[in-house]
């Protein structure tokens, strides 16, 4: 399933889009702080990657995106949405696999990733990729609901 959708680096043209997917998706209830100004600084980031899966048909309407940094040891999955008519048809499988396969190249240990505790759907998902729960963080999300940390190893840690 993965073969069928290409995932490529955002451009600024997107910017606009993932934000208020950001937004509608993702902060939903909590305030918005991924906004355009900032979803473009990550993509001008060079420790940071921001990728998407557009539609077919026009090439212009992003399906589902993928935010993530990059440190020396460990990667953070910082935002990753789908379009809810695009979902649990393997968009952000793709995006995920192809994060993955980046970090394993850049030689990190780990993918570090939160979600709402509330979120059953994002939980399953990083579980069903390989993450494992971390940590349960009481108020992480402004105070407002939980969070649940998780991790992937792709590598032993190096001493």
């Amino acid at each position: 399933m993965l073969a069928d959708f290409t995932v490529r680096f955002a451009s600024t043209t997107h910017a606009s889009q993932i934000a208020t997917m950001s937004r509608d998706h993702i902060e939903s209830g909590l305030g918005w702080r991924w906004t355009e100004e900032r979803v473009r600084a990550a993509m001008s980031d060079d420790d940071t990657n921001v990728v998407v899966v557009l539609d077919r048909a026009t090439g212009k309407i992003v399906q589902g995106f993928g935010i993530m940094s990059y440190a020396e040891r460990h990667a953070h999955l910082l935002l990753l949405a789908v379009r809810p008519q695009q979902r649990r048809k393997g968009v952000a499988s793709a995006i995920v696999s192809w994060l993955d396969l980046t970090a394993r190249v850049a030689g990190v240990e780990r993918i570090l990733v939160e979600c709402r505790r509330s979120n059953d759907a994002a939980r399953n998902f990083y579980l069903d990729h390989g993450f494992h729960e971390r940590n349960i963080r009481a108020g992480m999300y402004r105070q407002l609901e939980d969070g649940i940390q998780f991790a992937k190893w792709l590598r032993a840690p190096t001493a």
